[in-house]
C-alpha cells in the first residue's frame, strides 16, 4: 500500500526507521509533514511541538499515548 501510493505520487517519503530519538526528531527537522514518536524527555525535544489529542497534551490526565 505504501508503495502503491509512492509511486502514484500521493505520498512524498515513505516511512522511515531511525534507531534512536535523537535520529527521529533530526529527521523531523529536516522536511515538512513529517512526524515521529519519541520519549518527552529525549535531548532535543523541547524545540519540537507535540501532538495534540483531543485537546489534551503530553502530560495532561487522559492524555492517550502515556505509559
Amino acid at each position: 500500500l505504501v508503495l502503491e501510493k509512492l509511486f502514484q505520487g500521493e505520498l512524498d517519503l515513505a516511512p522511515k526507521v531511525v534507531g534512536s530519538d535523537e535520529e527521529a526528531i533530526s529527521l523531523v527537522r529536516s522536511a515538512r509533514g513529517i512526524i515521529a514518536l519519541v520519549e518527552g524527555g529525549s535531548p532535543g525535544i523541547s524545540k519540537s511541538r507535540a501532538l495534540r489529542i483531543s485537546g489534551k497534551r503530553p502530560g495532561d490526565s487522559g492524555y492517550p499515548l502515556q505509559d
